[in-house]
């Protein structure tokens, strides 16, 4: 890595899993709102195919709470 290089920081550091006020149904605004980021940065992490698969694929897709908070405990991964 050379000076100009900067590791980022995983998009779910510091987040904290155990937030009580998730509902069992997250919508895109939840998820943003939860890791504290654009629906544009959340769209360019889940072209990545790292983010947990939505229940529908629809224009309204959703996430279970228990999906999403795996994939925060797993570093922001999706498990293969």
């Amino acid at each position: 890595m050379n000076e100009t290089t900067e590791r980022k920081e995983p998009v779910n550091a510091g987040v904290d899993r155990r937030d009580a006020s998730l509902p069992d149904v997250l919508r895109i605004a939840d998820i943003c709102q939860h890791l504290g980021i654009s629906r544009t940065q959340l769209d360019r992490i889940r072209k990545t195919g790292d983010f947990p698969p939505p229940l529908s694929a629809g224009s309204h897709p959703r996430w279970t709470s228990k999906a999403y908070l795996a994939w925060i405990d797993n570093g922001g991964t999706q498990s293969k």
